[in-house]
């Protein structure tokens, strides 16, 4: 045996090794990901979305009940416009009064 063809041999041997441990890491990186940290997240979102939910069901049993019976119709009213009225005054000027030497 050639010694060029040992070391290819062993070349590529360590690049199966290499190639090998690559895939080994990769998969124990997945696990580690769906064993560990998508649960946690999983839990974390629906606590949110739970409270949320929550929140809203709270604000909904508070508000003010309608005092009629027709539900709808108060609700494609909107809210009642006031007209606006503006009065214009002309702007006075104002003169400082002067100041004395004597101090407080």
């Amino acid at each position: 045996m050639k010694p060029n063809m040992f070391f290819q041999e062993k070349q590529r041997e360590v690049a199966r090794r290499k190639k090998l441990l690559k895939k080994k890491v990769f998969i124990l990186k997945l696990k580690i990901f769906f064993l560990l940290i998508l649960p946690v997240v999983i839990v974390l979102l629906a606590a949110k979305t739970l409270q949320t939910f929550l929140r809203i069901r709270l604000r909904n049993s508070a508000a003010p009940a309608p005092l009629s019976g027709d539900f709808g119709a108060d609700r494609d009213k909107g809210p009642v416009i006031k007209p606006v009225s503006q009065t214009f005054s002309k702007p006075e000027f104002v003169t400082p009064a002067p100041v004395s030497g004597e101090s407080l």
